[in-house]
C-alpha cells in the first residue's frame, strides 16, 4: 500500500507507533478523522488580514470540533481540515529527502519529517510564495514558522501544532486528539 509519508520517511517509518502510521496509511483513496482541539490564537490585526486572505479565520482561545479528510491524488494528498465550519485545505507532496511540502494558495511551507520515540515530528524548513514555477523563498524574519507532532494516545492520535512568526511570536497553536471515523454507507 502506497503512503506519501512512508515514502518520505523510508526506513524510519517503522519507528512510528502503529496508531500514527494508521493516520497516514489508510488514504486509499479517502480517510476521515474527527476530534476536538483546543485552539489558542494571538493574532495581530495585520496578520489576521493576511490569514483571512488565505481563507483562515479562527476564533481564538476556544475548543473546536475538528474534522480531517485526507484524499490521495496521484503523488499528492489533499488535506481538508474543518475547524468548526471553517475549512483549511492544503496539498501535500514529497519535497526530496525527508521533506514534505504543504501548499495553500500561493504559499508553500516545507517541513522536515522525523520519526522520534514513536511520534512523527514536523520541523519547519522554509516558506515560499508565488505561483509555480515562479516562487521565491521568504526571508526567515518574514516567514511563518511551524512545528507539529503526532503521537499515539490511548484515545487516538494526539496532534500538537504551533505557528509562529519571528516578528510576532507564537500566533496560533492547537492541540487535541483525532480518531478515525467509521466509513458511512
Amino acid at each position: 500500500m502506497r503512503s506519501l509519508y512512508r515514502d518520505i520517511l523510508g526506513v524510519s517509518w517503522d519507528e512510528l507507533d502503529p496508531a500514527v502510521q494508521h493516520v497516514h496509511l489508510n488514504v486509499t483513496p479517502l480517510a476521515r478523522f474527527a476530534g476536538t482541539f483546543s485552539l489558542k490564537a494571538k493574532v495581530p490585526r495585520a496578520m489576521a488580514i493576511l490569514l483571512a486572505a488565505f481563507g483562515v479565520r479562527l476564533k481564538p482561545n476556544s475548543d473546536v470540533a475538528v474534522r480531517l479528510v485526507v484524499m490521495r491524488h496521484g503523488e499528492t494528498e489533499i488535506w481538508r481540515r474543518f475547524f468548526g465550519r471553517r475549512k483549511v485545505e492544503t496539498i501535500q507532496s514529497a519535497g526530496g529527502g525527508n521533506t514534505i511540502v504543504e501548499r495553500m494558495g500561493p504559499a508553500e511551507l516545507r517541513f522536515g519529517l522525523e520519526a522520534r520515540d514513536g511520534a512523527l515530528s514536523y520541523r519547519f524548513d522554509s516558506t515560499h510564495v508565488g505561483i509555480w514555477p515562479f516562487r521565491m523563498r521568504l526571508p526567515n524574519w518574514l516567514a511563518p514558522r511551524g512545528t507539529a507532532i503526532e503521537s499515539a494516545d490511548a484515545d487516538g492520535v494526539r496532534v500538537e501544532v504551533v505557528i509562529a512568526w519571528l516578528i510576532a511570536g507564537v500566533t496560533l497553536s492547537y492541540a487535541g486528539i483525532i480518531k478515525a471515523e467509521e466509513p458511512t454507507r
